[in-house]
């Protein structure tokens, strides 16, 4: 490939100047490098963006694309006609870097993960070439993919890149995840092989109905998905999902999760089986998650929502301590549909 050490190169400083000058000597750090094939493909899942390095006749660019990636393809969509276009046709390969900060540690570390790669890019000609590369892309970036016209898609430049070469890098390669009890809980990460009694828990309409994002039927592969999304849970204050078992049974009966928004807050949201139901376990977790969110995380400020037409949600959050502050009108999207929120919040002083 022309130039493709160069690239690396340009790309590597160029991120590093957005982070930190030490980072440069992060990226040759062996023991910061991924090498287990699902946690660098789950790491691509995560991304929305890539910036694409190009060289050609002389000249060399970086630019930010969005992407989507399925089977060893990144899917990549563009205006028909420019510069990066004019490169890509003089020469097709392309290196890209994809990287993200997930915690500043003191004054001197940064906990991060990135990823490299190289590849060669092919311009997708036929309609339904173009069709199926922009509904990849659009499943990875928001989850849906629209129905574009050949009008739409005449108009558009839709790239295929074919991954010749990835690597990943994370700081810290591996780290301590957090187990939490309870009297009758246990609280503890995700891990692969959890899909299938995953998949049984979530698999009921009522759940689906109650939460926000909880397909129905949830399939082996949306546990899988999920599942996939949680290598970097609880890595500095990242926030992350608990899997909730019974202490009796050692059943996987629910999930419960944090994630920090804004201002030193965080949002949690919980659901439980229905043969669990009534039993006060989603308030018995509920209440050792804040305890952890002020006590570990370090948190000001942690809330909820649930939709209105599920009051015994909100029974739980006023059980944990958590203050009912009043409805935001339509503002999830649940379905297509715009829909009220209730929202409850509790202080570290509360």
């Amino acid at each position: 490939m022309k130039n493709s050490f160069s690239l690396h190169i340009q790309i590597s400083v160029f991120y590093a100047s957005l982070v930190h000058e030490e980072r440069r000597e992060e990226m040759r750090r062996a023991d910061r490098e991924i090498t287990d094939p699902l946690e660098i493909h789950a790491a691509l899942k995560r991304f929305k963006v890539c910036r694409l390095g190009l060289a050609s006749e002389g000249k060399m660019r970086i630019v930010s694309m969005c992407f989507g990636h399925r089977d060893g393809f990144l899917y990549l969509h563009s205006a028909t006609e420019g510069e990066k276009i004019d490169m890509l046709k003089g020469n097709p390969g392309v290196v890209f870097e994809m990287g993200r900060i997930l915690e500043l540690v003191g004054r001197d570390d940064i906990h991060y993960e990135s990823l490299m790669g190289e590849g060669t890019v092919t311009f997708l000609e036929s309609i339904e070439e173009k069709r199926k590369g922009m509904a990849i892309l659009q499943e990875c970036f928001s989850g849906v993919a629209d129905e574009l016209s050949d009008r739409a898609l005449n108009g558009t430049c839709v790239l295929m890149v074919k991954i010749t070469a990835l690597s990943m890098k994370r700081n810290p390669a591996s780290w301590n995840k957090p187990v939490l009890e309870t009297e009758r809980l246990i609280l503890r990460t995700l891990e692969r092989g959890d899909e299938e009694v995953l998949r049984r828990a979530a698999d009921y309409r009522d759940i689906a109905q109650g939460t926000l994002c909880l397909p129905h039927p949830y399939t082996l592969r949306d546990a899988e998905n999920f599942i996939e999304g949680r290598f970097n849970d609880f890595l500095g204050k990242t926030g992350g999902v608990f899997g909730v078992l019974e202490k009796e049974t050692g059943e996987f009966i629910g999930c419960i999760g944090i994630a920090p928004t804004i201002r030193n807050s965080a949002e949690i949201g919980y659901w439980i089986t229905p043969s669990r139901w009534n039993r006060g376990y989603c308030t018995e977790a509920v209440k050792r998650l804040l305890v952890f969110g002020f006590q570990e995380m370090g948190l000001e400020r942690i809330c909820a929502l649930h939709f209105p037409e599920n009051p015994g949600s909100g029974q739980v959050l006023e059980k944990a301590g958590m203050v009912r502050e009043g409805v935001l009108r339509g503002y999830l999207k649940k379905d297509g549909v715009r829909r009220d929120a209730v929202l409850w919040g509790i202080l570290r002083n509360d």
